[in-house]
């Protein structure tokens, strides 16, 4: 399985065990988020993984993270009433700055070395998605 699979895979996996709002909070920095803020979607495309969240907590109501895992020369984030876009090209990020950036370098790393990253910024729960 391929990286960006990879990723897919990892989210639809956390979907299925109905932890999907802990990973939007952990992932997110919502602080008072209940699974009945948020419609969430995955979509995998042929480089790229988005995730699209329409909640009612942020100020953009409509957020869209892109994660590219082609090489692109697109790395801009953008927002227009109530939209927000946020851009990130997995095979540049060398030192991520935020969770987002964090769970796209994540899958760039193997084995116990990804385990170990997650370790540092994912809930415990979360991780042991990652180890099986």
């Amino acid at each position: 399985m391929n990286k960006k699979n990879e990723l897919y895979h990892f989210i639809n996996v956390i979907r299925q065990k109905k932890l999907l709002t802990l990973f939007i909070k952990n992932i997110f920095g919502y602080k008072n988020f209940h699974d009945y803020n948020y419609i969430f979607r995955v979509i995998n495309e042929k480089e790229r993984v988005i995730i699209d969240i329409y909640d009612n907590i942020s100020d953009n109501r409509f957020n869209r993270y892109i994660f590219d895992f082609g090489i692109s020369n697109n790395e801009s984030n953008y927002s227009n009433s109530n939209v927000f876009v946020t851009y990130i090209n997995v095979l540049r990020t060398e030192k991520p700055n935020n969770k987002l950036e964090k769970l796209g370098y994540l899958f760039m790393l193997d084995g116990s070395e990804k385990i170990a990253y997650a370790a540092t910024f994912l809930d415990k729960d979360i991780v042991e998605i990652l180890k099986k």
